[in-house]
C-alpha cells in the first residue's frame, strides 16, 4: 500500500485516463492498473473532505491542483515484488497546453519508488474478549484513516494508513443498550487496553474529558485529536517502531502512573477504552507508525499474533445504521472464520481476541 501524488502544472484541466504501477526492471510487468470507476475510487484531490467512491465521472485535476492516487500493489509472495516501481500515466487536456511540445493526449512514465524492505512487526492484540469490530481499517475502501493526509513540518504524512478503530458489541450484537449518550451503556467503555509489545513509553497523555457519544466534537486543538493516549516505542528485527493507543478513558493512564521513559512489557495494562479527543463512540484507536508524533509520522503495517475471526459486517453503511439506531450489527457469512495467526484483521471483521494477550517479540 502506498500513495502517488500528482500535480497539474498546466493552465488547463487534465483528465486522468489511467495510472499503472509498473515493474522498473526489464520485465516491465504491469502490477496494477487503475482506470474508470476503479480509478475514481482510488483518487482524491488534495484538500478534498469526502473520501473517494466509485464513479463513472472522469477523474480530473484542475490547473495547479494536486491529487493522490491510492495504490494496493500485491503479489502472491513478497519475493515476487520488484525492488522498484515506476508509474505510467495517461491523461488528456481539452487542447494542447503547449502546441508542438505538450500535446492534448499524453502518456508519460515517471514516479520511481523503491519497495520497502522493512519487516512487518508482529504484536499482541491490545484488547481481550469477544465482539470487537474492526472499523475504519484496511484495505478494501479508502476510508477516513487512510484518506486523511496531514501536512506538518513542511511534509505530507498518512499516519493512519493502517490504523483501526476497535469498537465492541454486546452479547445481543448491539453497540449500546439504552440511551446512546450514556457512556456506561457502551460495552467497550472501560475495557482494559494492554501493551502490544515490550518497549518504552515515549508519551503518556491524560486529563482530557470524555465526549458525548454520537455527537461530533468541535473546536479541538490538533494536539487533542488522539485524546488521552499512550505512545510506545519498540524494536523488532533491528528496526524501530512506534504504536499509539488513543482515546483512552479519562484518568486511566494517570491512575497507572505511566510516564515517558518507562519500560513496559507486552500485555501490561496501559489504560482503559474511552471516548476522549476526536471520538464519537467509545473505542480504541490503534496505529503503528515510523515516528513518535501521532500526526507527523507514516503509518506502517503490522500483524497480530492471534485472533479469531467470527463474522464480518456487510458494509460501512450497515455499521453506521446500527450505531445510529442501537440495533444489532448485521453479519454476513464468510470464508476463513476461525483462528488466525500472524495476520492483519481487515475492515468490517468481527473479532475475538485471546483472554490473555498472546506473547509478542521482546525488545532487542
Amino acid at each position: 500500500m502506498y500513495e502517488l501524488v500528482l500535480t497539474n502544472a498546466a493552465e488547463l484541466p487534465a483528465t486522468i485516463r489511467s495510472v499503472e504501477a509498473v515493474s522498473a526492471n526489464k520485465s516491465g510487468q504491469v502490477l496494477e492498473k487503475l482506470s474508470g470507476s476503479r480509478l475514481a475510487s482510488r483518487f482524491k484531490l488534495a484538500g478534498q473532505a469526502n473520501q473517494p467512491t466509485a464513479s463513472s465521472k472522469p477523474v480530473s485535476v484542475g490547473p495547479s491542483q494536486a491529487g493522490v492516487v491510492y495504490f494496493d500493489v500485491s503479489a502472491p509472495r513478497r519475493q515476487e515484488l520488484p525492488r522498484e516501481l515506476v508509474h505510467r500515466l495517461s491523461l488528456a487536456y481539452p487542447e494542447a497546453p503547449l502546441p508542438g511540445i505538450v500535446p492534448a493526449k499524453v502518456t508519460e512514465t515517471a514516479g520511481k519508488v523503491s519497495v520497502s524492505s522493512r519487516p512487518v512487526p508482529v504484536v499482541s492484540p491490545p484488547l481481550t474478549g469477544a465482539g470487537w469490530l474492526d472499523t475504519n481499517g484496511c484495505c478494501s475502501e479508502i476510508l477516513g484513516h487512510r484518506g486523511s493526509i496531514t501536512t506538518l513540518n513542511q511534509s505530507l504524512y498518512i499516519p493512519q494508513r493502517f490504523a483501526v478503530d476497535y469498537l465492541q458489541i454486546n452479547r445481543s450484537g448491539r453497540p449500546y443498550t439504552g440511551a446512546a449518550d450514556k457512556l456506561d451503556n457502551w460495552p467497550a467503555f472501560g475495557a482494559p487496553v494492554h501493551a502490544s509489545a515490550t518497549g518504552t513509553i515515549v508519551e503518556a497523555r491524560d486529563g482530557l474529558p470524555e465526549q458525548v457519544p454520537l455527537k461530533a466534537p468541535s473546536g479541538l486543538p490538533l494536539a487533542d485529536y488522539p485524546g488521552n493516549r499512550v505512545v510506545e516505542k519498540f524494536q523488532q528485527q533491528g528496526h524501530t517502531f512506534y504504536v499509539m493507543y488513543a482515546h483512552l478513558k479519562t484518568g486511566s493512564v494517570q491512575a497507572l502512573g505511566l510516564h515517558p521513559g518507562q519500560k513496559v512489557t507486552a500485555g501490561q495494562k496501559l489504560g482503559l477504552v474511552g471516548n476522549t479527543g476526536n471520538s464519537q463512540a467509545p473505542h480504541l484507536h490503534f496505529q503503528v507508525m515510523d515516528g513518535p508524533e501521532p500526526l507527523a509520522a507514516d503509518g506502517l503495517p503490522y500483524e497480530f499474533t492471534c485472533f479469531t475471526l467470527t463474522a464480518r459486517m456487510p458494509s460501512t453503511a450497515a455499521l453506521l445504521d446500527s450505531f445510529n439506531h442501537g440495533t444489532p450489527v448485521k453479519r454476513t457469512p464468510i470464508n476463513g472464520a476461525g483462528t488466525h495467526r500472524n495476520q492483519l484483521p481487515l475492515n468490517l471483521d468481527i473479532l475475538t481476541f485471546p483472554d490473555l494477550p498472546a506473547p509478542a517479540h521482546s525488545a532487542s
